[in-house]
């Protein structure tokens, strides 16, 4: 039996497919090491036991459907879409085989498009596919970026406009909201700089009047470890992720200055 993994962005594919692969009546193949695999089903050779295919997502910008007919089952993976964005950036993997596109207030529309293409094969087939949500536990707070900005790597960034994590009530994604920095999340994301920005609605919010993190830990005991778990974890097992602290919101304004500069010096 061959079982077809779809998904598109950051979806946890890969760590469904190395879980299974552990399974002794499981094959399983990932990305380039799929492209035997696929060659075989082409081919209609039959293979022994339950093989996992999860192809590198090109297969899924490719027009034409007949070589999906080669699959006994269809599962595809989704996830919050605000947090595959901005990982597959930090992966390095976004622009392989794929020319970076437009930008718009530092993100890649072309790479929205993308995805959105890729989408689209479970779109138009939903009918066919398994659909499995794969989410760690919700994000505890707003999670966004800051439009305007981008910090390269040589000053502690990985290029792209710097994730915030805003504290207070939920607000509907898309919106753009007045924030007040109050501290940084210092992170390793596989051994490079992926610092996290905390900040706090300024209006109609418990943590309105907050100013800096010394002050959250005296008003709201445990907000600042439950940040600190969680951006350590959200990746999975052995993702990288690593804490190194909080620093306070004078830090977090010299990066907010530095990264709004270089954009503004990259136009």
């Amino acid at each position: 039996m061959r079982i077809l993994i779809g998904y598109s962005m950051r979806s946890g594919s890969t760590l469904l497919q190395h879980i299974l692969g552990q399974h002794s009546a499981v094959q399983s193949y990932s990305d380039l090491n799929s492209l035997p695999a696929l060659a075989s089903a082409w081919l209609g050779l039959q293979p022994r036991g339950y093989r996992l295919i999860k192809p590198l997502d090109l297969f899924y910008l490719m027009p034409g459907t007949r070589l999906f007919n080669h699959f006994d089952r269809y599962v595809w993976l989704i996830r919050d879409p605000r947090d595959s964005y901005l990982s597959a950036i930090e992966s390095g993997y976004a622009y392989l085989f794929w020319p970076p596109g437009k930008k718009e207030e530092g993100i890649d529309v072309g790479l929205l498009k993308r995805w959105k293409k890729i989408a689209a094969r479970y779109l138009h087939n939903a009918h066919k596919w398994h659909l499995i949500r794969y989410e760690y536990l919700g994000y505890p707070g707003n999670y966004g970026c800051i439009p305007g900005t981008a910090l390269p790597k040589e000053l502690g960034g990985d290029g792209d406009p710097l994730d915030v994590l805003v504290l207070g009530q939920a607000v509907p994604r898309g919106e753009i909201v007045d924030v007040r920095l109050v501290g940084v999340l210092k992170m390793l994301d596989g051994g490079e700089q992926d610092d996290k920005l905390i900040g706090v609605l300024t209006k109609d919010s418990p943590f309105a009047h907050i100013e800096t993190m010394s002050q959250i830990d005296r008003e709201f005991p445990g907000v600042s470890q439950i940040l600190d778990i969680w951006f350590a974890n959200y990746k999975g097992p052995d993702g990288g992720m690593e804490g190194q602290g909080f620093d306070e919101a004078q830090t977090a304004r010299a990066v907010l200055d530095a990264a709004a500069e270089n954009f503004e010096s990259s136009r």
